[in-house]
């Protein structure tokens, strides 16, 4: 038995110190990052961006898959599948990693945010309150309208507990307003219902707005962030439109399944650091409406992380929409 007990201790000390070897010489072979929407979207932007540039440091392929449905959920069930070896990575954003587990808690039975180890917060990227011409052009002005035709506006929100679901019944709460929702599928679809009158006011990202307003039909009545647009230098923040903590950036961050190694871990937010300091990275990034704003360590974006989950998990609960 002794004899026995032995065999097994060193199989496996020896399976832990070729785990340890291997991930020191990290990364080996090609290293995929899963992204939870399609082609063309934020952050299937952002990462390709990027992967000729990570490619270059790690010595390794960087490609891009994307894994688009289920608000993210098959991207991210995707990668707990994969080996925590540092070789399947998921890129994430606000909705499928911070409301998408709170939201799905119950049905998942499992919590994601213990699955995976947040790696690095790469940007944000800046909201914009939308309004066709049929509501006032100014934020108070637009809150004043609603008080007076209670029921009467509708918002669009590109799911239930989206960000931009979330933040409208925030600015609900604290403004004492009564509106309905429209939940739209995608942000080309609610910009459609937006241009046709279905809904009235949404909050979108810059990226996706900014285009809406050339022929004046849409307007821009607040930006989120804590500064104003250089795009929409006469467009107010929420707060100095007199609504300080509503309105949500739309941020990205890079992910690997729990229990990759620390060593790997390091490897690899130490090589995304060096990208995002590249001036061609920056000037892509920038070019799209992105704000760089990288985390420090691993630990800064795990602790972001948490502040974030837990601002949402009292509106989600209060709203009744956890399932």
């Amino acid at each position: 038995m002794k004899k026995l007990f032995g065999t097994a201790t060193a199989a496996l000390l020896l399976l832990s110190s070729i785990g340890n070897v291997n991930a020191q010489i990290y990364p080996s072979s090609p290293v995929k990052i899963i992204t939870t929407a399609g082609a063309a979207s934020g952050i299937d932007t952002t990462f390709r961006a990027m992967a000729e540039e990570l490619s270059k440091v790690l010595g390794q392929t960087v490609t891009i898959e994307n894994k688009p449905g289920a608000n993210g959920l098959i991207a991210v069930q995707e990668v707990l599948k994969a080996r925590p070896d540092g070789y399947t990575l998921l890129a994430g954003n606000n909705n499928t990693n911070s409301l998408m587990p709170l939201l799905n808690a119950a049905k998942l039975k499992y919590d994601i945010s213990e699955k995976l180890i947040p790696i690095i917060y790469v940007n944000h990227v800046p909201a914009i309150f939308a309004a066709t011409s049929s509501v006032p052009n100014t934020l108070p002005g637009f809150v004043d309208y609603v008080r007076k035709n209670p029921g009467k506006v509708n918002y669009g929100a590109t799911a239930v507990g989206a960000y931009n679901h979330l933040d409208m019944l925030m600015l609900s709460k604290v403004a004492g307003l009564k509106m309905e929702p429209v939940v739209t599928p995608t942000v080309a679809s609610a910009a459609t219902s937006l241009l046709n009158g279905d809904m009235q006011v949404i909050l979108m990202t810059a990226q996706a707005t900014i285009p809406l307003l050339q022929d004046g039909k849409i307007r821009a009545l607040a930006v989120t962030g804590d500064k104003r647009l250089a795009a929409l230098p006469n467009v107010p923040t929420m707060a100095e439109a007199g609504y300080p903590g509503i309105g949500s950036n739309v941020w990205q961050g890079l992910y690997a399944p729990a229990g990759t190694p620390k060593v790997v871990v390091d490897k690899i937010f130490q090589a995304m650091t060096k990208v995002l300091a590249v001036k061609s990275v920056q000037d892509a990034l920038s070019s799209q409406g992105f704000v760089q704003q990288p985390s420090t360590s691993p630990e800064d974006f795990a602790a972001f992380m948490k502040k974030d989950m837990a601002k949402w998990a009292s509106v989600i609960r209060e709203n009744k929409l956890d399932n």
